[in-house]
């Protein structure tokens, strides 16, 4: 296992976002949830997957103003980045952003974990097409047990 790298066992799926020693720090693919430290032996039995993003478009190819609001968002996620793995920093950084840019903390745990699953700046532009994705992905998951 690798950085990067989704795997899944039953009905769990998790992208590794680091691995120190004997410990994964892993974000859930299809809870909305702070990622996490997990022994490495939990994750025993877990196979590579990849994520369905179909819907997923290309920054590039998007008009001006869809680029904005998909930068200014990440602008929202990069500066908790590089905090992620430690816990209190990274509560401090959400509180810290949600109320410097007058959003809900809540606001800011979605895009950091639609960032950390997806790992590309265009989901943040579809916060209203999550929950068909996740269904998508469930689907996906679902057809190839």
């Amino acid at each position: 296992m690798k950085s990067n790298d989704i795997i899944q066992s039953g009905s769990a799926m998790y992208r590794i976002i680091d691995i120190a020693d004997t410990k994964a720090f892993v974000v859930d693919c299809k809870k909305k949830s702070m990622p996490k430290w997990l022994d490495m032996s939990s994750l025993q039995g877990y196979t590579f997957c990849s994520l369905d993003t179909g819907e997923l478009q290309d920054i590039n190819e998007m008009g001006m103003q869809s680029r904005k609001t998909a930068y200014e968002r990440f602008s929202v996620v990069s500066n908790i980045l590089p905090f992620i793995t430690d816990k209190n920093k990274r509560s401090a950084m959400i509180s810290r952003i949600a109320d410097d840019k007058g959003i809900s903390r809540q606001t800011v745990c979605t895009y950091l974990w639609q960032y950390l699953v997806y790992q590309n700046i265009s989901i943040l532009l579809l916060h209203q097409h999550i929950d068909h994705l996740q269904q998508r992905m469930k689907y996906h998951f679902l057809s190839k047990v």
